[in-house]
Parts: structure tokens; sequence; C-alpha cells
């Protein structure tokens, strides 16, 4: 069965560190695009897009030309969205350069936190006002920071909080 959602939750990854963002936007978006199927309405009303790409840095357009990074802004088409920055190493501070939401300001949500919110929770069987209070209730105010991190995180690390969090929204 195919459902339709009137609204997208636009998860922007801004990590302090882009190596972290550009890897966790390229997992979490591919594991969304296996979660749904390739359906045209998404069972998962989510979307990936990466906050704190540059405009034409060299390792930005190659990762893009290979393909690794579907877009850098997520794909909404519904009349509703919701935007949030999420962060896996930085906390509540963002690198969010490019980010494009709203014109309130942006709401951070650590992925760990995050993760432990769905792993609770069957965010399939819930209400929109569910599933957004759930988003709302671990977001917080974001800080901006002044320059790039240089705390290193192993891919495997990335790929394992993404994996999980794919899992979570899916189930």
């Amino acid at each position: 069965m195919m459902m339709s959602h009137t609204y997208t939750i636009a998860l922007w990854t801004a990590d302090a560190d882009r190596y972290v963002s550009f890897s966790a936007a390229h997992l979490l978006h591919e594991g969304l695009q296996v979660a749904n199927r390739g359906r045209l309405i998404d069972l998962i009303p989510v979307s990936i897009g990466v906050a704190n790409a540059r405009r034409r840095p060299i390792l930005s357009r190659e990762v893009s030309a290979r393909g690794l990074v579907f877009s850098r802004e997520p794909h909404v088409t519904t009349p509703e969205r919701y935007d949030y920055l999420l962060t896996f190493t930085s906390g509540d501070n963002v690198d969010s350069l490019r980010f494009r939401g709203p014109s309130r300001p942006a709401q951070v949500i650590h992925g760990a936190a995050l993760l432990d919110a769905l792993e609770l929770v069957s965010p399939t069987s819930m209400s929109k006002e569910e599933v957004l209070g759930l988003f709302s209730s671990v977001a917080r105010p974001s800080r901006p920071i002044s320059q790039p991190s240089e705390t290193h995180i192993e891919l495997g690390d990335i790929a394992d909080v993404c994996q999980r969090l794919v899992m979570a929204l899916a189930s």
C-alpha cells in the first residue's frame, strides 16, 4: 500500500566536519532510496541535503561527479516542509553556509538523539503530528561555527548510525 504524505521533513547534514556531512548525506539518501524502493510516492517523507556544501571545492565537485551525493538540496514536492539541520560529531555547532530552509532560525538535531527517539517508536504507523512532535522533541537551537572542525570519525561509525537511522525511519 502506498502512502501519500502532504509534508516532507528535510534533513540538512551540517556537521562541522564537511567529510562527515557529505558521507552522511550520501548514506542517508541512498538508504532512503532503498527503503522507499524507488517509489514515486515515498513511504518515508524524509529528504536529505547538505547544508555546508561549498560552491566549487574540488572534493565537492569530485564527490558529486561520481554520483555519491544525489543533490545538495533536499528534493521537496509536498506543500509542507519542515527543515532541520543534522549533526553527528559537532553537537549544536553547525556549518550551514548553504542552508536554504525557511526564514526561521534553523534547529539542529544530533544524529544519536534522533536515532534514540526513533528506535523507541514505529514512525510509519504514526500520524503527522506525532512524527513532527518526535522531531521537535529532539531539536535544539543551532550555533554557527567560525571554522571547520578537525574532529575525525571513522566512516564505519557514520555508516552504522546512518543505517540505523534509515531502519528506524522505515519501521
